[in-house]
């Protein structure tokens, strides 16, 4: 297992803190919140890992309280939101993990301060964006995120839910499972498959991890009677219904998992992962009750990157032996 597997107890910290100022964002360079003597707020520093590093920050100011004019007003409330990450499973798993306390929404004097690559008009543009921030209430014009350092006066800083391969509370899923309701209330009811799910990655353009050869074992497992089904192509909602239906969920291990935080109740999952497997897939079992196991497919290695937007490219080894060992795992 890559990282930390720790489930807390208790509801995770939140507190209002102030003076402070916002430094902006720069990826793995200079970027959070400071007090008015220019040391970090230590909760609202992204932190995860065994070791709870910090993530993709440098929690140092290259700047000083006393240096800065601009000043957002004093007629909203403002609470942190974190950093914005465009990658759907972290945006699920790490932008989300600081909203845990407001499953009722937002009111209208609320505004959210955040961090984040691009801007709120470019996050908007994602589907699942428009839709997790849709079931909180949170517009577009609620959001508050600059390029330019600004002081805040009093902001309420809430501990993330869930720290990536590190921990996470119980809070979080609770949390995902009001969303996931909220979501469902407007979708058909579930279909009873009589036959088991497969989700594909191969139609993804991008992402984490590719599998180069899925499309092969897609094939085999169709013909023995599999739902080959790609997930980009739905909505949460529809997503959601599918986990709620009973079905058996099979693939390989990715994003379309950590959906399973917002099912109404745990998920049965029979998934194809790398030898050593990266702790979320564990915490997120561990918080939901899913029903997960994890298949290695003995010869399964790396590849070189074929310059398609994949961190990281595998091979199957012989895929219709691969489809005939995950039929005899059912």
């Amino acid at each position: 297992m890559r990282g930390a597997c720790r489930i807390l107890t208790g509801p995770p910290v939140m507190k209002r803190v102030g003076p402070a100022y916002y430094l902006p964002h720069r990826e793995e360079g200079n970027w959070g919140l400071f007090d008015a003597q220019d040391a970090p707020v230590e909760l609202a520093v992204e932190r995860g890992f065994a070791d709870m590093v910090p993530l993709r920050q440098i929690p140092e100011s290259t700047t000083r309280y006393a240096a800065i004019e601009a000043q957002l007003p004093s007629d909203s409330e403002y609470i942190y939101g974190g950093r914005f990450v465009h990658h759907f499973g972290h945006f699920l798993i790490e932008t989300l993990a600081r909203f845990w306390p407001f499953t009722e929404g937002f009111r209208p004097d609320q505004r959210i301060v955040m961090h984040g690559d691009g801007d709120p008009d470019q996050w908007f543009a994602l589907r699942h964006v428009r839709e997790l921030f849709g079931a909180l209430g949170l517009r577009r014009e609620a959001i508050v995120h600059a390029d330019a350092p600004f002081r805040i006066d009093t902001i309420l800083v809430t501990e993330p839910a869930f720290r990536p391969q590190a921990q996470g509370y119980p809070d979080f899923v609770r949390f995902c499972r009001q969303l996931g309701a909220r979501l469902m209330e407007a979708a058909p009811p579930p279909p009873r498959l009589d036959r088991p799910v497969y989700l594909t990655k191969s139609g993804l353009a991008a992402g984490v991890a590719r599998w180069q050869n899925e499309a092969e074992l897609e094939a085999a497992l169709q013909r023995r009677g599999f739902a080959i089904i790609h997930p980009q192509d739905l909505t949460l909602a529809e997503h959601l219904r599918l986990y709620a239906s009973g079905a058996t969920i099979c693939g390989v291990i990715g994003s379309a998992h950590h959906v399973s935080l917002f099912a109404p109740a745990p998920v049965r999952f029979k998934l194809l992962a790398p030898e050593r497997l990266n702790a979320n897939f564990f915490l997120i079992d561990d918080l939901t009750g899913n029903d997960s196991t994890y298949h290695f497919a003995q010869g399964t290695h790396n590849v070189p990157n074929t310059g398609a937007p994949f961190i990281v490219e595998r091979v199957i080894p012989e895929p219709e032996q691969v489809a005939d060992a995950l039929c005899a795992v059912l």
